[in-house]
């Protein structure tokens, strides 16, 4: 007994093509993964630094680098996103990850 298998038989489903409730659910969770990514890498890096320079003597040269290396920063990355941000346009505030 053989089969005839046609290839535009619709009536089995194709593996390749993307269900509807699928492709949403897959966003979903790559843009959830990418915020915990990234949470994780800025919360170690801040965390680090904060917990080393409050270990230092609130005389040491490397805590008064840190300190003013973060104001010196934060006022670097705030001038270069107004540069980048057209005239007047005001940033959304960051939604919490679900």
């Amino acid at each position: 007994m053989t089969t005839d298998t046609n290839p535009s038989d619709t009536s089995e489903t194709n593996p390749i093509s993307a269900d509807s409730a699928t492709v949403p659910a897959v966003r979903a969770g790559i843009e959830k993964g990418a915020y915990y990514t990234a949470y994780g890498v800025s919360y170690g890096v801040v965390f680090g630094g904060v917990f080393l320079k409050e270990l230092l003597p609130a005389t040491s040269s490397i805590r008064r680098g840190f300190e003013q290396g973060v104001q010196d920063g934060a006022g670097a990355a705030a001038h270069a996103a107004a540069r980048i941000l057209p005239e007047g346009a005001a940033r959304a505030p960051a939604e919490p990850v679900q």
